[in-house]
């Protein structure tokens, strides 16, 4: 409880940078940009000459249709 999933991200012309990200089943932190573009959210992790970007999307909260 309370461990920080990102830190040290620094915001560099619209994108976020210098920050990492930890990987709970690694136990480790590794270096991760983050572009932000609306509803999408691009976050890039590096390790060595390794780079991968998973890119998430933001929806909806289901509504109440009690009220």
């Amino acid at each position: 409880i309370g461990t920080e999933l990102l830190a040290g991200f620094r915001c560099d012309d619209g994108r976020w940078r210098g920050g990492t990200v930890y990987v709970p089943d690694k136990d480790r932190r590794v270096d991760a940009s983050i572009e932000v573009d609306g509803a999408k959210f691009d976050l890039t992790v590096k390790r060595g000459f390794i780079k991968r970007t998973k890119t998430w999307t933001r929806v909806e909260a289901p509504r109440n249709e009690e009220g």
